[in-house]
Order: C-alpha cells, then structure tokens, then sequence
C-alpha cells in the first residue's frame, strides 16, 4: 500500500512539473529540456540567462547555508536528548556524514571551473 502510494506521488509531482515547465516554455520559448530526461537540469540551465544563472547560485548559497544551520541545530538536538536517552552514536555518524557530504562537494564544484 505504502509503495503504491509513493508511486502515486512520484506520479503527480513529475505531472506537475511538466506542466509548470511547459507554462514556462510558453512564456520563454528559449527554455530548453524535459521534465522526463535525465539531463533535464543541466539542459534548463544552460539555456537561462546570466541573472537566472546568477539566482540559481544564490539559492544554492542560501541552501547550503540553511542545511549548514539545520545540521547544527541537529547536532545541539542530538546533545539534549542523549542526556534523556542513550542511543548511542549511530545518529552523530549519520549528521557527520551528511555535513561531510554537504562540505565536499561544495568544495568540489567551488573550485571547478565553469565551461
């Protein structure tokens, strides 16, 4: 049942891209890519200008900054409750993990160079 209904959404939501996407292209028409390729975001941002390129990458500053603030607050979270509980230290692994993750590839594609 569980997996029917993920699928049912996965469903809806490409759905719903695809139709924002298409409203998109018929107001921009030199927007390039399908929702339904693979390559659909590399294709979408190649074909925006220099201030829709110059958003992107304040959003993506803006995100790693809020995930930053989400892991930390994770962290001081994880603190409180270990003194309640004891859980051991599985959950520290999985934050440093997914801090670690989110530290390396800023570095990665801050320091490669654009095309």
């Amino acid at each position: 049942m569980a997996a029917c209904l993920t699928l049912l959404n996965m469903a809806l939501v490409l759905y719903g891209q695809h139709r924002v996407v298409s409203a998109v292209k018929v107001l921009c028409p030199e927007k390039q890519g399908d929702v339904r390729d693979m390559n659909f975001n590399k294709q979408w941002y190649d074909s925006s200008d220099e201030a829709e390129r110059a958003q992107v990458g304040l959003a993506a500053y803006k995100a790693v900054i809020a995930t930053q603030d989400g892991l930390l607050v994770a962290f001081v979270v994880l603190l409180l409750a270990r003194a309640l509980v004891d859980f051991g230290s599985l959950p520290f692994i999985l934050l440093a993990g997914i801090w670690l993750l989110m530290k390396l590839s800023s570095f990665y594609y801050g320091c490669k160079r654009p095309k």
